[in-house]
């Protein structure tokens, strides 16, 4: 069995066999995380993007637990001169860490990193392959026909995706996100951290599962998904 448990914000882990992945880990300054960078267990990092609230702990969680992140190449380069393990990859890429594949994937958004937003490269999702299972983490994106190639070539158990607008996909274009990529389940996330990202979760799932066949779960930070 496969635990997907939400952290808050677009921070998940996925746990299978006594191995621990976390992605996005924003934790120390997210309002609603449900878990310290401290007490978070990982054998391997994954990162989207550079903006604050998805590599925000990386570094802190790579130094304590040993775990390297894998992300895009520039991005990767950069957290290693902070001191984190890295595996620097690029979209397309796939890569066998043992206990779990990961491929990078395509997103529609942007990525700096710091306080001088330098550049950090290219933005990505990831479709993790854990326990066999497909759980495709879209990052930070906009709606993008090629949700539909992401879709076919893996046969999706879950997708992550964005419902918060203003920076992401709505909660309206992650409905057709759903469309596309024909996941078995959806959970949404990056939402409700702060006013300018408010959505309703019940609403998005009463949507997707009148006009899809795809379930909706919806998590609390601290809630996992059994699959």
């Amino acid at each position: 069995m496969v635990k997907i448990r939400y952290l808050g914000h677009a921070c998940f882990t996925v746990s299978e066999q006594g191995k621990t992945v976390i992605i996005d880990p924003f934790l120390s300054n997210n309002p609603l995380a449900a878990e310290k960078p401290e007490t978070v267990r990982a054998d391997l990092i994954l990162v989207t993007h550079g903006h604050f609230d998805h590599s925000g702990d990386a570094v802190t969680i790579s130094s304590k637990t040993g775990a390297p992140v894998y992300t895009t190449f520039e991005l990767a380069s950069r957290l290693e001169t902070l001191g984190a393990k890295i595996v620097g990859g690029n979209h397309g890429g796939t890569n066998d860490f043992g206990f779990a594949k990961v491929r990078i994937c395509w997103a529609a958004h942007s990525s700096s990193f710091g306080e001088k937003l330098e550049y950090a490269g290219n933005p990505c999702g990831f479709v993790l392959n854990m326990g066999g299972k497909s759980i495709y983490h879209s990052g930070d994106t906009d709606l993008f026909g090629d949700m539909r190639l992401i879709g076919e070539r893996h046969k999706l158990d879950v997708a992550l995706l964005p419902i918060g607008g203003f920076f992401t996909m709505d909660a309206d274009d992650a409905l057709v996100a759903v469309e596309y990529l024909k996941p078995k389940f959806v959970i949404p996330m990056h939402y409700n951290t702060w006013p300018q990202i408010e959505a309703d979760p019940a609403s998005f799932k009463s949507k997707v599962e009148s006009k899809t066949s795809t379930k909706c779960v919806i998590l609390k930070p601290g809630e996992e998904f059994t699959i």
